[in-house]
C-alpha cells in the first residue's frame, strides 16, 4: 500500500470489492461482437450506470477519482485518459 494522503471520500477495500460483480455482470450482459472476451475499457459514467448511480456529473466525476485509486493501486489499468480496465495478463 502506498503512503498516498487520505481523503474523506477514501473506500475501505471491503467496499470496493461490491464493485467487482457489478462490473462483471456488466461485462457479461454486454458480449463482444469481435470475440475478445469482454474486456472492456469503461468509463466511469459505464460504471456509474452499471450501478444505477444517479448519472450527475457529481457522482461521475466521484466515481472516476475512485477508479483512478484503483488504477494507482494496481487494481486496474488506466488504458488512455478515463479509459479504465482490468490489468490483462
Amino acid at each position: 500500500m502506498s503512503d498516498r494522503q487520505s481523503y474523506k471520500s477514501d473506500l475501505s477495500d471491503e467496499r470496493w470489492a461490491l464493485i467487482e460483480p457489478v462490473i462483471t455482470s456488466w461485462k457479461a450482459q454486454h458480449p463482444s461482437v469481435s470475440g475478445h472476451q469482454g474486456n472492456y475499457d469503461m468509463r466511469a459514467r459505464t460504471v456509474c450506470e452499471a450501478m444505477d448511480m444517479e448519472i450527475a456529473p457529481s457522482d461521475i466525476n466521484n466515481v472516476r477519482l475512485k477508479l483512478k485509486r484503483l488504477a494507482e493501486r494496481g487494481i486496474l489499468v488506466e488504458t488512455e485518459r478515463g479509459l479504465f480496465a482490468w490489468p490483462r495478463p
